[in-house]
């Protein structure tokens, strides 16, 4: 399993789950879409959880790709997914740039939850 993100708390969810490879993908969620497409395009991978996931409500500037490789093609359906996210970013931009520290904080305290959230459920199928 395999999360991309630009989201650094996520990195501690390493120790908890041995199986898990993280990439850091960098500073925004345009970095996470780019890496994420790159690896769904060119390797057999799918979505563990929509990447939306609690983000159409609210969006914020952090974002975590759960994916898990896969013996059947599933680009064409993680794409649309990927440019749904893809086009609510890009309307969020220059949102993300005014928020403050505090507020990011709590953004990447939210992203690590859905997170978490899903990595438990997944292990205890």
């Amino acid at each position: 399993m395999i999360i991309i993100t630009n989201n650094e708390l996520i990195n501690s969810l390493s120790n908890i789950y041995n199986d898990l490879s993280i990439v850091y993908a960098g500073e925004n969620v345009t970095d996470v879409i780019e890496r994420t497409s790159d690896m769904i395009l060119n390797s057999n991978f799918k979505f563990i959880s929509n990447p939306m996931c609690g983000r159409t409500a609210r969006p914020f500037p952090y974002l975590s790709v759960i994916l898990l490789e896969s013996d059947t093609d599933t680009s064409v359906t993680s794409w649309d997914m990927l440019m749904s996210c893809q086009i609510n970013d890009s309307k969020n931009e220059p949102l993300y740039q005014i928020l403050s520290f505090e507020i990011k904080m709590d953004f990447a305290i939210l992203d690590y939850s859905l997170v978490s959230c899903v990595l438990k459920n997944v292990n205890n199928k």
